[in-house]
């Protein structure tokens, strides 16, 4: 899980147009489980102007855009879900397939309920 982050926070960092912290190293524990270091960065209280923030992450997403389309190299989480990102020719289908279709996909698995799934796909 974070070696996902890392790469992922590495990437954003890299655009130079959004403030992420840089992360320095993550690891396995000795006695089991895993660590990720990552700058500091102090927050202020301020949410700041929001559609600027839509700005620079719209900035961030062209400057990091790929030749292979939409994805990214690993699979990475949300949290502690699995975040699937198998590099797709089209936005639209990466977004319906690999971020809505898969989060709709582990509602009707988790829940038994099909009709969440088939209204959202």
């Amino acid at each position: 899980m974070f070696e996902g982050e890392a790469l992922g926070l590495k990437a954003m960092y890299d655009t130079k147009s959004i403030r992420v912290p840089l992360p320095y190293k993550v690891g396995s524990l000795p006695t089991g489980g895993s660590f990720i270091i990552m700058e500091f960065i102090q927050f202020g209280r301020s949410r700041g102007d929001q559609s600027a923030l839509g700005r620079k992450l719209a900035e961030m997403h062209k400057s990091a855009k790929s030749d292979k389309g939409y994805g990214f190299y690993v699979e990475n989480t949300i949290g502690s879900t699995p975040q699937i990102n198998t590099w797709t020719a089209d936005w639209i289908e990466f977004y319906s397939k690999h971020r809505l279709g898969y989060q709709l996909k582990l509602i009707s698995q988790r829940f038994g309920d099909s009709a969440i799934y088939e209204k959202g796909t």
